[in-house]
């Protein structure tokens, strides 16, 4: 065997080739290290949104979680705001605003939305209001919701005489949720996803940035 070829061959005692090898480990440990985080960080995300929105609903939509809330918050005799005990903790107001749709139904907005000034209510929308506000979203957003509704056909929605561009008719108490709500954007979910997934990229990047 040639000088020359001696030279070629790894030697397990040489210390240069030791280095090299316990920095392949380390950055290897610091590779799963770093998307073990990233994932953690993701999924504490999701979570924190989706535990939010649960809270949300259970403000505006769902009534019996007081006791839930008041264990959760620490104030087990704490007395939950709601429509009917507006007037005894805020003496201005008068409860929730009640509206009542074509088939004489009616239905009380959130205690967090709208809320009665006299006793009569003279200050609350009515749904009338409501139904313009309702066909100006579901008209933005009109392609997302006739998947929900159908797409117009020769008998479309109508409302009070208010015009929507579905086949089905949203029911009233969905309308008056989106109201409650403030007529959220139905792509919130996927702004949250794809915002997440921008979040892991620039780490991931990052990371793979600071081993070079």
């Amino acid at each position: 065997m040639s000088s020359y070829e001696k030279t070629t061959l790894n030697d397990p005692e040489d210390p240069l080739e030791a280095t090299t090898e316990e920095k392949k480990v380390v950055d290897r440990c610091s590779h799963i290290y770093r998307g073990g985080f990233i994932l953690f960080l993701v999924l504490a995300l999701i979570c924190l949104y989706y535990l939010s929105i649960f809270f949300i609903y259970s403000i505006y939509i769902i009534p019996d979680t007081e006791y839930l809330e008041a264990r959760f918050l620490g104030h087990p005799h704490h007395k939950r705001l709601t429509c009917e005990t507006v007037h005894e903790i805020h003496p201005e107001f008068y409860g929730c605003c009640e509206i009542v749709d074509e088939n004489n139904q009616r239905f009380k907005t959130s205690v967090h939305r709208t809320l009665k000034r006299d006793e009569v209510g003279s200050n609350c929308p009515s749904y009338h209001s409501i139904l313009l506000k309702a066909q100006a979203y579901y008209s933005e957003y009109s392609d997302y919701f006739q998947r929900i509704y159908g797409k117009p056909t020769d008998h479309n929605c109508v409302k009070e005489n208010v015009l929507f561009p579905f086949k089905d008719c949203p029911s009233t108490q969905d309308i008056i949720k989106k109201y409650d709500l403030y007529f959220p954007s139905p792509y919130e979910d996927l702004y949250f996803i794809i915002i997440t997934f921008v979040i892991m990229g620039c780490l991931l990047c990052h990371s793979g940035s600071g081993r070079r």
